[in-house]
């Protein structure tokens, strides 16, 4: 009996290499983005800043751009990553890099996005206030802020919410438009009066909660109150039997030299 040979056809070898070719385009298309987040940020903005140096655009490092800002809860550089404020912050002056910003200018980007208190060297106030100065347009609106301190002495937390006002007052040549408010804890919240009309109330705006889009404008030479409100027992029922408090509210406005402007409030509270 005659049995026929079967042979079996091998695969095109041309054809197994573009398949294979093809699959490794594709593996690396979708593994890009997990790469690039494993990687960081941080090697393209060295290489963003590299391109400048090479360009004479620049000549700080990163890590130099970095050294310049703190962390507000520890003091610390902002990439040490302690904390979601120092994350925000670094993550914040990435993208000022990647965009090609430089110099003073990064400085300025950053005090307006987070206050002065950013800065790790405080001498650079002067020097930032005098760059500003300088790019200022002419006739500008401009925020002053009658006794921006105020000491409550002594309360107990069975007195309930305190309160105190701030005068404001526009003592520019045009309009000064206030856009928001910040305090630095859940405990303390603000609003704005003008002309009779309260604002929105804004608290610490870590938390996601004070109004969007708010806009107070005032003309030159009026003014408007700042209320604020302290309540002692926002953080429960204390445990030692005096305690020490001092609570920021920060103001935003379009004054091109001192665009966030803060009050202060001090007490001592008892049980």
């Amino acid at each position: 009996m005659n049995k026929k040979k079967q042979t079996i056809k091998k695969p095109n070898r041309y054809l197994l290499l573009g398949a294979l070719s093809a699959l490794l385009i594709v593996s690396a298309f979708f593994a890009y983005p997990f790469l690039r987040h494993a990687m960081g940020e941080k090697e393209m903005v060295t290489q963003s800043i590299s391109q400048s140096k090479t360009l004479g655009l620049d000549s700080k490092s990163p890590r130099e751009y970095y050294d310049m800002f703190q962390c507000p809860c520890c003091g610390q550089p902002v990439d040490t990553g302690c904390c979601g404020m120092a994350k925000q912050r670094k993550e914040h002056l990435d993208g000022l890099l990647l965009e090609g910003v430089q110099d003073t200018e990064v400085a300025v980007q950053m005090v307006k996005k987070f206050g002065f208190g950013t800065l790790m060297d405080p001498a650079q106030e002067k020097e930032i206030k005098e760059y500003l100065v300088s790019k200022a347009p002419d006739n500008p609106p401009k925020i002053a802020v009658e006794s921006p301190r105020y000491d409550f002495g002594t309360i107990s937390q069975s007195q309930g919410i305190v309160s105190t006002s701030f005068k404001i007052t526009n003592t520019g040549e045009s309009d000064l438009i206030i856009d928001s408010l910040d305090t630095s804890c859940m405990c303390t919240t603000a609003k704005l009066v003008y002309k009779g009309e309260e604002s929105p109330e804004f608290g610490m705006s870590m938390h996601g909660t004070n109004p969007k889009n708010f806009e107070l404008r005032i003309p030159p030479g009026d003014s408007t109150e700042l209320k604020v409100f302290y309540d002692p027992m926002a953080h429960g029922k204390q445990k030692k039997p005096e305690m020490r408090i001092v609570r920021e509210v920060t103001i935003t406005s379009n004054d091109p030299v001192d665009f966030q402007k803060g009050v202060r409030i001090e007490l001592t509270q008892v049980r």
